[in-house]
This record gives structure tokens, sequence and C-alpha cells, in this order.
């Protein structure tokens, strides 16, 4: 992935890049799947990838069972971003359905730290974060952003497919900012005001 894209989500609240440090010359980073984990847990997020997550299934009841219910996997046909309408298999619940905030097994947990143990600091609600990598947060998710008691309407699938195809005819060879925009803004379905998006979108 270009460099500068990943700058640009991360200015746009979108990204965010996990903590690393040098010492003595040595580069020490934090394990990234162990944030995507702790983030879905907290959030009731969704987390987008194809990453098996073996590793640290055993870490945690709470992430075993993320692992098995709440992951999104994708694929690239051309430069068309793809995800199954059907994540759990043939016999569990459509994409929107499983998007939606009420269809997310809700799991009791005591805390959960980095290093998988049981955190100290489990009365109190940890404060939600501004921006996720990999983590689609449909909780209290607005169009523009705003959060709200109500829950939005999420567009369907072949409704985003439509509204692609449109914007593409009218921003052509612009697919990535394309799909940008309508990740962004998973519940807007006005086509003016996603070109407007497009416009005055900075990539």
């Amino acid at each position: 992935i270009e460099q500068h894209f990943l700058a640009d989500l991360n200015d746009l609240g979108l990204l965010s890049f996990t903590p690393s440090r040098t010492v003595e010359g040595k580069r020490i980073t934090s394990y990234d799947d162990r944030f995507m984990l702790q983030l879905a847990e907290r959030t009731d997020g969704v987390i987008v990838t194809n990453d098996q997550l073996r590793d640290i299934f055993a870490e945690s009841q709470a992430w075993q069972n993320i692992i098995k219910d709440r992951v999104l996997q994708f694929t690239f046909v051309g430069d068309i971003f793809m995800v199954p309408d059907d994540p759990l298999g043939r016999n569990g619940p459509l994409l929107d359905q499983f998007l939606t905030k009420n269809s997310l097994p809700k799991f009791k947990t005591k805390g959960h730290s980095f290093a998988g143990r049981k955190s100290p600091h489990t009365s109190q609600s940890p404060p939600r974060p501004s921006a996720q990598t990999e983590v689609l947060n449909l909780r209290d998710r607005k169009p523009g952003g705003h959060k709200g008691k109500e829950e939005p309407e999420l567009r369907s699938h072949r409704e985003t497919e439509r509204l692609r195809n449109e914007l593409l005819s009218i921003f052509p060879q612009q697919d990535t900012k394309v799909d940008f925009v309508l990740h962004r803004e998973p519940c807007l379905k006005d086509l003016n005001k996603l070109s407007d998006l497009m416009i005055n979108l900075k990539f």
C-alpha cells in the first residue's frame, strides 16, 4: 500500500497506526491483531480481515467468539472490493443483517488486556476510539460521521453497487476514491451528496 494513502486515512481519523518504538537500533512493534480484537470487543465491531487469527485464538473466550462470529473476509476482483453476502456461511445471516448492531452476538466479558490477562480496570467503560484500523464500528454511525440515539438505515449491497456504478460514470478511473467514500458513508444514498464528497475529498 502506498504510504501516503495510509497517512491520508490517518489524518481523516479513519485509520490508526499501532504504536512502535526503536530501542538501541531495534524496532519494537506492538502486535496489531491484538489491537483489532480488543477494539472489536470494546465497540461491538466487525473485523475486516482474511487473517485466520489462529495464533491468538486461545488467549480469550471473548476473542474466540469474535473470531468465530464477527470476522468479515474480503477479496478483490480487479479493482472491485468485494465481501461475501453470507459472511458466516450459506446457513448464516446475510451481509446486511450481519452488519446490523442487533444481530451481533453479545458476550459478557471480564475485561481483557493486550497480554491476554484479565484487566484490573473493569468497572469503568473504556473511552470509544475515534478511529479504527480494519474494525467496522456500526453501533452509532450516522451519515456524515455524527452519532445519535437512533440507528440509521444502512444501504443494501445492491444499492451500494448501483451508487458505485453511477459515481464511476461521473468520476471515471477513480475507483479508490469512490470505494473510500462509499465505505465512509455506509448510510448515505443521495447521489448528489456523494458526488460533493468526491469533489471535496483530498486524496
